[in-house]
C-alpha cells in the first residue's frame, strides 16, 4: 500500500485526486497540506509540512501563488 500526501488538497486538482485515489485499493491518502489546517472527510489537512506526523509520497498540486 502506497501512502500519499497531497499538497494543495483543497484545490480543484487536489479534490479530483481525493476522489480518484479513494477508489483505488493499492494506495491511500494519509494527509493533505494546504494554507489552512482542517479535514476532508477522514483525511487530516495540515498547514505546513513541519506539522505532518507521517511520511509518504508527495503529490504537489499547489498553485504558484500559494508557494
Amino acid at each position: 500500500m502506497t501512502d500519499i500526501i497531497i499538497q494543495g488538497i483543497y484545490g480543484r486538482m487536489g479534490c479530483a485526486l481525493v476522489e480518484k485515489i479513494g477508489a483505488r485499493e493499492d494506495c491511500r491518502i494519509i494527509a493533505g497540506v494546504d494554507r489552512e489546517a482542517g479535514r476532508i472527510g477522514e483525511i487530516p489537512v495540515y498547514a505546513g509540512f513541519d506539522a505532518l506526523p507521517c511520511k509518504g509520497v508527495i503529490i504537489d498540486f499547489s498553485s504558484p501563488a500559494g508557494a
